[in-house]
């Protein structure tokens, strides 16, 4: 709380400074017709706020550029997602987006006073200014979307709008806050820099510019105030809008009982199924990690892949979760959301398990779920737990886990494998690791991998 009110007052500080250094200047010139002080400009707005004129015009200029900006905003926002799914789009998109991007707004605003009229001109303006940003902001942030968060999301057959709303919102959230508070401020300004050439009527560029044909300095200061608060206004509620469904879209709830019941009557859980490998060879590059490996493993066992580093053991892993799709998976990484607490993790994959049950293997794990901690405030080893829990209750014919033991005590290793055996649920579990007692903590089968 201290910080914030030391925030504050030096923000205002440093603005009464400036202030002070405007009236200065003004004190400096001494010629109001060249130069307006804080003071004139003051009295100035005071005398305009008593006018019903001066709300219109404000009305006016705020509801074209408003508009021209939301609807800009839409069209790159939803072309960024077209150009990210269909490159094509994207290649083709290219040319058209560099061109507005660079055009200067001062050399074209003619042609589009005569193409659409100085009532319109506003829009398009916005549009060209708002659109590259947005459109560029997007596609970046999608494209540096995590390519191992999408595989998780595919490994746990998320839909596309769980996909969207916990993977790709977030990679893309900080690049649109600063893509809408970059734009947000040139749209305002382009905008009103094309009303004072196309002068519309009832418009903030229309009466700066008659201020300036009858030298009122004061008006001219005034009206620009008037479009600088503006401005910082509309950016704040924005970007508090943006923020509020950001947050609000992250939400995850737990099925009660009777929903869950009513799911599983209508979606019953995948049966398990054996794994059958004949003759698997992998390679990187021009080594050879897998050479012709065969085996089968059974539903209703657990296996213990064994083997030192390098002996291709996540490579085994990735190459059956690629022939079972529909399998839980602990990757080597943890994968989890950073956006989501612990509990939300779990329940976007869709366990089949009621809430109480999901907090009691919380509390085995030594994770509180009450507490609905998020993922950034967890340790590395509370992140493991959470990625393991994670695997165990999804639903998934085969369970695929990579190194569920690494960095643990043999305390917490026993609880891990306790997890592992009261959630196998008669299912295919396959366990990677390097110690033959985390293998005789679990009575899993031995499989050695050697080249």
């Amino acid at each position: 709380m201290k910080d914030l009110i030391a925030g504050i007052v030096k923000k205002i500080v440093i603005i009464l400074i400036w202030i002070l250094i405007w009236q200065g200047v003004a004190l400096l010139i001494n010629n109001d017709i060249y130069f307006a002080g804080p003071i004139d400009t003051i009295k100035e707005l005071f005398s305009l706020f008593g006018s019903s004129e001066y709300w219109l015009t404000i009305a006016n200029s705020l509801g074209r550029i408003l508009a021209g900006f939301l609807i800009a905003f839409a069209v790159g926002y939803g072309l960024s997602f077209v150009s990210y799914g269909l490159p094509i789009i994207k290649d083709f998109m290219g040319p058209f987006v560099s061109l507005i991007k660079s055009v200067p707004v001062a050399s074209v605003v003619v042609m589009l006073l005569i193409w659409f009229g100085s009532d319109n001109i506003t829009y398009v303006i916005a549009f060209m200014v708002v659109f590259p940003a947005i459109y560029i902001s997007m596609l970046e942030g999608l494209e540096s979307t995590d390519p191992d968060m999408i595989e998780m999301a595919r490994s746990f057959r998320m839909s596309k709008l769980k996909t969207y709303r916990y993977i790709y919102r977030a990679a893309y959230m900080s690049s649109l806050n600063a893509a809408i508070k970059v734009s947000i401020g040139m749209c305002f300004k382009a905008c009103v820099a094309a009303e004072i050439i196309g002068l519309p009527s009832l418009s903030i560029g229309e009466h700066i510019y008659m201020g300036k044909i009858y030298f009122e300095t004061k008006s001219v200061f005034a009206w620009t105030a008037s479009l600088i608060v503006l401005s910082i206004i509309v950016e704040k509620i924005l970007l508090a809008i943006v923020n509020w469904w950001q947050i609000r879209g992250l939400g995850v709830g737990v099925r009660p009982a009777l929903k869950l019941e009513r799911y599983l009557k209508d979606n019953p859980p995948l049966k398990p199924v054996d794994i059958v490998l004949n003759d698997i060879t992998c390679s990187y590059g021009e080594d050879e990690v897998i050479k012709d490996f065969s085996y089968k493993f059974e539903k209703g066992n657990i296996y213990f892949l064994i083997g030192e580093s390098g002996e291709g053991k996540t490579t085994l892993l990735n190459v059956i979760g690629q022939a079972f799709p529909e399998s839980s998976r602990l990757f080597q990484e943890d994968r989890l959301c950073p956006l989501l607490t612990g509990l939300g993790n779990v329940c976007i994959v869709n366990p089949i398990y009621t809430y109480n049950e999901i907090g009691w293997y919380f509390e085995k794990v030594g994770l509180d779920v009450t507490s609905n901690l998020p993922i950034l405030a967890l340790s590395g080893g509370m992140k493991r737990r959470v990625a393991l829990l994670r695997a165990l209750l999804a639903d998934g014919e085969v369970v695929l886990l990579d190194e569920p033991f690494a960095g643990l005590d043999y305390e917490n290793k026993e609880k891990v494998a306790y997890l592992i055996k009261e959630l196998q649920r008669d299912r295919c579990v396959i366990v990677t690791g390097h110690s033959r007692e985390d293998a005789d903590l679990l009575g899993a089968v031995t499989v050695e991998l050697t080249h």
